[in-house]
């Protein structure tokens, strides 16, 4: 059996008692052990943390895995609330870089009950009044803050935002792709001046890992959709062009070319009005021999205007 006692100086021990029966001058007796297992104890709860660490790194990153495009969005936002959680912080937070790297065009963030939303994840905020925290990220450096009152001279700025915001303690990481600055995860605390540990420290980057594949993996699926949409507009495009060579030499009809351009063009384009101009540079003027749409005083069909 274990259990807790206040030593003399008022330290708290765990105390471990056991017991063999035991024959004390002819007499039945029970012989009890005392052991001092305060060391035992603290091992035994930091591999237990530990354990519980790399189970929800597991966690989250196979949440990752099979997940349809549409849902990492709030998946993420769930992976931040069970980490703010489980590292008892005030606030989590991702905040993902413009490709000038002179603002935040994208973040994610969750709050702590009885936590305000502030703009800790700097959300369509210019980072130019935080150089001195830019540069250490830029520097790929964890940003390792326990008292944000105690920030040094060339970080005045960043102090005097953040105290301003109520927040005392940040840690924070790069977020890294291909070798580039994508972003910056972090937690805050705002209640109470917080002590970040290694092991604070190496949960955030592993899942800082996690969440920098999951950013590539929407970029990349943002790239190729935008690629696909390019590859079908064109083919879009090239097909009208072949009907409009097919129109073209399909007839002699001058109007009947002009209004079958304008049908096709507008299964791509659409418009409200679409004037053809023709010009004659040997005249000095040029001419509208088709108008589609509601005419207007200064472009009216046929009408000849000086270059």
């Amino acid at each position: 059996h274990s259990f807790r006692i206040l030593d003399k100086s008022k330290k708290l021990k765990w105390m471990e008692v056991s017991s063999i029966p035991y024959s004390w001058k002819g007499q039945p007796s029970i012989l009890f052990f005392l052991r001092d297992i305060t060391d035992h104890k603290a091992v035994e709860k930091m591999f237990h943390k530990h354990l519980a660490r790399e189970m929800l790194v597991a966690e989250i990153s196979s949440g990752f895995i099979y997940l349809p495009s549409s849902d990492i969005e709030s998946h993420i936002q769930d992976a931040l609330q069970i980490l703010g959680e489980f590292a008892s912080v005030d606030r989590a937070f991702i905040s993902l870089l413009a490709a000038e790297r002179t603002y935040c065009d994208k973040g994610y963030e969750w709050n702590a009950k009885g936590i305000r939303g502030k703009p800790a994840t700097f959300e369509g905020v210019s980072l130019e009044p935080y150089p001195w925290f830019l540069n250490q990220l830029q520097s790929l450096e964890t940003v390792n803050i326990p008292r944000v009152v105690d920030l040094p001279p060339e970080a005045t700025s960043e102090k005097e935002i953040w105290l301003a915001e109520g927040i005392r303690s940040i840690l924070a990481i790069p977020l890294i792709l291909d070798k580039n600055l994508v972003g910056v995860f972090g937690f805050c605390s705002e209640r109470d001046e917080k002590t970040w540990n290694e092991e604070d420290t190496n949960l955030l980057k592993k899942v800082g890992e996690i969440f920098g594949n999951v950013i590539a993996r929407q970029r990349g699926e943002a790239a190729l959709k935008k690629i696909q949409e390019s590859f079908k507009q064109l083919a879009q495009e090239n097909a009208i062009i072949a009907e409009i060579g097919r129109i073209v030499s399909s007839t002699l009809n001058i109007e009947e070319v002009y209004q079958l351009f304008v049908t096709e063009l507008a299964k791509s384009l659409p418009f409200d009005r679409l004037v053809i101009i023709t010009i004659n540079p040997q005249k000095g003027a040029f001419t509208i021999p088709f108008v589609a749409g509601p005419e207007m005083g200064s472009q009216k069909r046929g009408e000849v205007i000086p270059l």
